[in-house]
């Protein structure tokens, strides 16, 4: 019986893209923020950035399909939420908190006899906050062990003084969903290379493709740089997402590394393959300098003439020093947010609070 050919035609329907678009402002004021990094990640991976007024628009989203959508701005807390489409374009607003940050290196020196003294405040002058990072938020792909365990880390170097407050990833899923993670903060050699010396370490609840932070419940001090990396909880399958180097995130050399840090790691760029990836990781802290400033604060009974500019530090912390005959103290405290906005509110009548509540604890 002579064979009959079959002729089977089918159609595709390609999914509808919509677009995603609101406005970002900051939790202590309603106008908009702008430059606010807007990362969309799911199906498909998106990016965008807000205007001047604080508004944003991301068009050919793919419809049916959730998404993790990711605001970051250096100085404010990122916020993260999850959106799905449904047939329709989605506006999506959103309110950044601010983050102080610590001060670096304040002392107090005390000079002069008994009832006769002047006391002066010093610190490293502070950069703004700012984010480590060298992705551009974007997944591309993954890279893992398939035999992971406590030891076997991925990274990013930084090679500059700074003091860490937060730390992110974003795990690929070659090594299934993960619950836990080691996360770690590595200390640098003389030659900025990554060493085996840890400077914070701790194991912390992750997501599966999509961002994870942690905050250090203390700065971390990285006066030499340092390598931030991820490894397993337990043995098995684990892997951290890439992103590929673009114009205003570029692959820099030497930066991406990984390895079983008890042994030596290897650069990323030695895999043939991933030499312009960078891995999903980052961190948000301060880079500071060797340039200090002062101020002279006289005696205990005589420092109103604090200069009104401390209260303007970038990173909105205050200097307060409490003395009562030959005892001082330095108090190195953050402005509520809500003091911030009094512009009646001076330097000095919140030192002299913070004072009175000194005083009166001892």
């Amino acid at each position: 019986m002579p064979q009959e050919e079959a002729v089977l035609d089918f159609g595709l329907a390609a999914y509808e893209r919509y677009a995603l678009s609101g406005k970002v402002s900051s939790v202590a004021s309603p106008g908009g923020l702008p430059g606010v990094k807007v990362s969309v990640n799911g199906y498909d991976s998106y990016a965008g950035t807000t205007a001047e007024d604080g508004t944003y628009r991301i068009e050919g989203i793919y419809d049916a399909h959730e998404y993790t959508v990711s605001f970051s701005l250096p100085g404010y807390a990122d916020f993260d939420t999850l959106v799905s489409f449904a047939g329709e374009d989605i506006v999506l607003d959103a309110s950044l908190a601010e983050r102080p940050l610590p001060v670096h290196h304040a002392s107090l020196t005390v000079e002069g006899s008994q009832g006769n003294q002047t006391a002066a405040i010093a610190w490293h002058s502070p950069a703004m906050p700012q984010d480590f990072r060298y992705d551009n938020g974007l997944f591309e792909g993954n890279l893992g062990f398939s035999d992971g365990d406590y030891n076997g880390v991925f990274g990013s170097v930084y090679r500059t003084d700074a003091q860490l407050t937060r730390m992110e990833w974003f795990l690929g899923d070659m090594g299934g969903n993960q619950e836990k993670v080691n996360i770690f903060v590595f200390d640098l050699d003389e030659s900025g290379n990554p060493t085996n010396e840890i400077l914070y370490t701790n194991l912390v609840e992750t997501d599966t493709m999509r961002w994870s932070s942690y905050e250090f419940p203390v700065p971390v001090d990285c006066p030499n740089g340092f390598f931030i990396a991820v490894s397993r909880a337990g043995n098995g399958n684990v892997s951290i997402g890439l992103a590929f180097g673009d114009d205003e995130y570029p692959v820099v050399e030497n930066t991406q590394f990984y390895g079983d840090y008890t042994v030596g790691y290897s650069a990323l760029a030695s895999l043939p393959g991933y030499e312009n990836c960078n891995f999903m990781i980052r961190a948000e802290g301060a880079a500071f300098g060797s340039r200090q400033s002062s101020v002279s604060l006289g005696s205990p009974e005589t420092c109103a003439g604090v200069p009104a500019e401390c209260s303007r530090n970038p990173l909105r912390w205050l200097y307060a020093v409490s003395g009562r005959g030959a005892l001082w103290r330095l108090e190195v405290r953050p402005l509520p947010l809500r003091a911030r906005l009094l512009p009646s509110l001076t330097w000095f009548t919140v030192l002299k609070r913070m004072q009175a509540r000194t005083n009166g604890s001892r």
